[in-house]
């Protein structure tokens, strides 16, 4: 079981803290997603249907599965802006008992 790390898409329920099981996962140059079911149905209903060419790509893929998109963020070190990281990341943790 894994928990939302961050405020992904507030207005669809997928929030901080809330709970899901990983599913699968697709990696491939231009896409990058986690899969991942919630309990309640109402989490993620909006993504899915925002990505429904996505399950028609991948026919394996369960359509109450919600897609994950990895987050790519610019962070400037010091005070030069030329001085970058990148980094790239799930907004997800795995969740403790």
């Amino acid at each position: 079981m894994e928990l939302c790390a961050r405020n992904y898409e507030t207005s669809n329920g997928l929030v901080n803290g809330v709970n899901g099981i990983f599913e699968d996962c697709i990696e491939s140059i231009l896409k990058s997603f986690l899969w991942r079911h919630f309990h309640n149905p109402q989490i993620g209903n909006n993504t899915q249907i925002k990505n429904i060419q996505i399950y028609n790509e991948f026919p394996r893929l369960d359509k109450q599965w919600t897609p994950i998109k990895r987050k790519i963020i610019e962070i400037q070190i010091g005070s030069n802006p030329s001085h970058t990281i990148t980094r790239i990341q799930f907004p997800i943790q795995l969740a403790t008992t």
